[in-house]
């Protein structure tokens, strides 16, 4: 990070904060420039057991990624679930936004089994710092929020909603880019059960890379 293409003063915020939370506040003042076409899911950060900034995306003209931080302190795990499991709107082929009760092939709705969220975090393990990814079911979630941020916070880390996959794919899959100055490579990775079904776990329909990591 320190060479011809890219230097960083000594101390800087890249340095001394988690980068993923970092990465969010760049994207935040960056939209704030310019329009900014990739929409996020709804994101909550927590840090010392408790959120300190929920992002959002900005839909309107010209499009944004805004932080709400103004009476973050006093947000409720109610506010947070509510959030996270409100129907979602998936784009269609045609670019706009279907509702769920019209997404053909695949019937989302408000089916308590369906995946909602997830909690990203790192976790020590043998001396190193391992990537940890949970995922959650309405139940899960709600367990999550209104039981273990009580009785055992959370390390530091991002609840992220949960995007099901777009109109006419029915498994859950994540694109990964890795970009150098001078290579940049893409890979998918698909998981092998059906999303919607709803007798398996929430970990074991939607699971991409980060099952590599698990196992």
């Amino acid at each position: 990070m320190r060479g011809r293409h890219l230097r960083l003063p000594r101390g800087s915020q890249l340095e001394t904060c988690p980068w993923l939370v970092e990465f969010f506040n760049f994207m935040t003042a960056s939209s704030a420039d310019q329009p900014f076409a990739m929409p996020i899911p709804e994101t909550v950060v927590f840090k010392y057991h408790r959120p300190i900034a929920w992002y959002r995306y900005n839909p309107e003209p010209p499009g944004s990624i805004v932080r709400d931080a103004d009476g973050i302190n006093g947000l409720t795990a109610t506010e947070i679930f509510a959030g996270m499991v409100r129907p979602q709107r998936l784009p269609s082929m045609g670019g706009k936004a279907l509702p769920p009760s019209q997404v053909p092939g695949r019937s989302i709705g408000r089916h308590p089994a369906r995946v909602v969220a997830y909690y990203v975090t790192c976790r020590p393990e043998k001396g190193v710092l391992n990537p940890s990814v949970e995922y959650f079911d309405e139940q899960g979630l709600h367990e999550f929020l209104f039981e273990r941020w009580k009785t055992k916070p959370p390390d530091d880390g991002i609840l992220q909603r949960f995007v099901e996959p777009g109109v006419g794919e029915e498994y859950n899959s994540t694109v990964r880019v890795l970009w150098t100055p001078y290579i940049c490579s893409m890979e998918r990775c698909t998981n092998v059960n059906y999303i919607a079904d709803h007798k398996l776990s929430a970990a074991t329909r939607a699971a991409t890379f980060d099952a590599e990591v698990r196992a």
